[in-house]
């Protein structure tokens, strides 16, 4: 039984954008940073009512996790995508070394 490698969700990010067209990957950086740029947005501050801890916990983490992810998804996305258009070009080239 062989073993798996372990990997991180970078790696498997970077591995699925880099199956699709390069294209597809740098659309899809593009939308990553725009819908988490728009969830890290500052929230406005208001009084905090009883039973609203909770809530304001979550929105905080959702918030940071997302300041960080505007940066580093896109990123992995594009680092896919640039594995995508490398790989791309390589089958080009053989293709075109095949024909007489």
């Amino acid at each position: 039984m062989s073993r798996r490698r372990k990997t991180s969700g970078a790696d498997a990010v970077t591995d699925l954008v880099a199956k699709l067209p390069w294209w597809v990957g740098v659309v899809l950086a593009i939308v990553a940073y725009v819908v988490l740029h728009r969830l890290a947005a500052p929230m406005a501050v208001t009084p905090l009512q009883p039973g609203q801890a909770g809530a304001l916990v979550v929105r905080t983490l959702i918030q940071s996790m997302a300041s960080v992810g505007q940066y580093l998804l896109p990123l992995f996305c594009l680092i896919g995508a640039a594995l995508s258009a490398y790989r791309q070009r390589e089958r080009r080239d053989i293709r075109s070394k095949r024909k007489p």
